[in-house]
C-alpha cells in the first residue's frame, strides 16, 4: 500500500551546491518567470539549486533505493520497487505511468494527497492542475523519459501575497526493457514558510519559479535505505 503515515510538515537542509552538474535555466522548463510585486527574482543565466537532496532522509533514501535496485542496469523496472522495503517512505512517494505522450498517476502517497488537499491517483497532470502547472511538470517528465536520469526540481509557489511554499521533488526514470523509459517513480517534500490559505492543489496557488537540477548517479553499490 502507498498510504502508510501520517503526514507532517518538513523543514529544508540546505547546503553547497554541487558544481560540475549540469543546470537548467527555469526559463527552460517554465518559460518567462512571471514578476510579481514585492518577490525577488533570481535572473542569473543558469540555477544552481542548493538544496542538499542527497542529505535529506527522504529524498536521499529514495535515491539510495532506487540506485540500489538498478543493481549496474541504467534504470531498475517497476517490480523493483517493493513497498514493503521503504515503509518510510511511502507517504512521499508517487508513480507516474507513461501513456503515449501524455502521463498519468499511478499511485499517490498520503502525503502527497494531504498536500495536495486530495488523491489524485489516475488522474492526468492537466487534470488536476491549471495549464501553466501542468505543462510545467510535464516538460520535466519528458525530460526524465529522454534523458533516462533522475532529476531533482526544488519550486516555490505563491499564495495572495508571498512565496509561503517549497515543494522538493525527485523524479526517477523505470523501465522494463532497460531502454525505454515506461513509468517515473517520484518523491516530493515539502517546506511550509507559513500557515497556507489553500492547499498545494488549490487553482489560487501559482508556481513562482523552479531550480532544476540532473542528477549524477554512480555506478557502484548504495547502502540500503528507507526501512
Amino acid at each position: 500500500m502507498w498510504a502508510a503515515a501520517p503526514f507532517g510538515m518538513k523543514q529544508g537542509l540546505r547546503g553547497r551546491s554541487r558544481r560540475g552538474r549540469k543546470h537548467i535555466h527555469d526559463e527552460q522548463i517554465h518559460g518567462p518567470l512571471p514578476r510579481r510585486p514585492g518577490l525577488a527574482v533570481d535572473c542569473s543565466p543558469w540555477w544552481i539549486v542548493k538544496y542538499n537532496y542527497r542529505a535529506d532522509p527522504i529524498l536521499g533514501g529514495t535515491l539510495a533505493y532506487w540506485q540500489r535496485k538498478r543493481a549496474g542496469r541504467a534504470m531498475p523496472t517497476r517490480r523493483d520497487i517493493d513497498p514493503i522495503e521503504i515503509p518510510k517512505l511511502l507517504p512521499h512517494l508517487q508513480l507516474i505511468e507513461v501513456v503515449g505522450e501524455r502521463f498519468r498517476y499511478r499511485l499517490i502517497g498520503t502525503a502527497l494527497a494531504q498536500a495536495f488537499g486530495r488523491d489524485y491517483t489516475g488522474a492526468y497532470p492537466e487534470e488536476v492542475s491549471n495549464a501553466e502547472r501542468a505543462e510545467a511538470v510535464c516538460r520535466i517528465y519528458r525530460l526524465v523519459q529522454e534523458k533516462r536520469q533522475p532529476v531533482f526540481l526544488r519550486s516555490s509557489y505563491v499564495g495572495a501575497k508571498n512565496v509561503d511554499l517549497m515543494v522538493n521533488r525527485l523524479y526517477l526514470p523505470l523501465s522494463d526493457d532497460g531502454d525505454t523509459v515506461n513509468m517515473i517513480l517520484g518523491c516530493l517534500t515539502f517546506e511550509f514558510l507559513q500557515p497556507l490559505a489553500d492547499a498545494w492543489g488549490s487553482a489560487e496557488r501559482a508556481l513562482f519559479g523552479s531550480d532544476v537540477e540532473m542528477v549524477e548517479v554512480s555506478e557502484g553499490p548504495t547502502p540500503s535505505s528507507g526501512s
